[in-house]
């Protein structure tokens, strides 16, 4: 005969509580968890390219079917309106960062007040501040586009709700 169970061990005292499977291990629970929602902000943007959002992620895992390996965002605050390009390199966020300047600033009639980026190395760049001072030179303002700095490898959009750019991106 044959005993199955709690009783097939002498002297090991089993109940049903100590057998429960747990329903999601640590791990899981950990690679699933996010933060809390950065708290909301009173300044409000009243037009379109006042406020640029920006980020380059990457390297990916894998490669697109183009051979891409990064992709460079960019939000307007005001109309939540979301540029993707993707990179093969990273050395070619400046050129993308000029042609989204181009684009926008035709498209709109309108020039780029501020850009907020994170401190990553690509928007550190002298490169980067010399495509900002270029782009203020030729509508000859006196004034150069506000470049602001957000902490590192944070999602905050300086209180604009509903953008979550890295957790899913869409492609137009």
């Amino acid at each position: 005969m044959v005993i199955h169970g709690p009783k097939a061990v002498i002297g090991l005292d089993l109940d049903a509580s100590t057998m429960a499977i747990p329903t999601m291990c640590h791990g899981c629970k950990m690679g699933k968890s996010t933060c809390k929602p950065f708290p909301g902000s009173a300044k409000t943007t009243s037009g379109i390219l006042e406020v640029i959002h920006s980020d380059l992620a990457g390297p990916m895992q894998v490669k697109s079917i183009q051979g891409s390996l990064y992709t460079a965002t960019f939000v307007d605050d005001y109309s939540c309106h979301a540029v993707v390009y993707c990179l093969r390199l990273k050395d070619q966020f400046v050129a993308v960062l000029q042609k989204f300047l181009s684009w926008a600033e035709t498209q709109t009639s309108e020039k780029l007040h501020a850009l907020h980026s994170d401190r990553g190395g690509e928007y550190m760049a002298a490169s980067v501040k010399d495509v900002l001072n270029q782009s203020s030179a030729k509508i000859n303002i006196s004034y150069s586009i506000l470049f602001h700095l957000t902490t590192s490898y944070s999602s905050y959009f300086g209180g604009k709700k509903g953008i979550s750019r890295n957790k899913t991106s869409f492609f137009y």
